[in-house]
């Protein structure tokens, strides 16, 4: 049970220490319309 969640969260923080770097990187470079539809915050 608890497993699960603390494997939920693992992946999560995954996802997120691997893709917000590239994306804080290059979000000046993206068109404008992709940056306000972009799903991260």
């Amino acid at each position: 049970m608890y497993t699960a969640y603390i494997l939920h969260i693992v992946h999560l923080n995954g996802w997120i220490f691997t893709y917000l770097p590239w994306v804080m990187y290059l979000m000046p470079y993206l068109p404008n319309n992709l940056r306000v539809t972009s799903p991260v915050p």
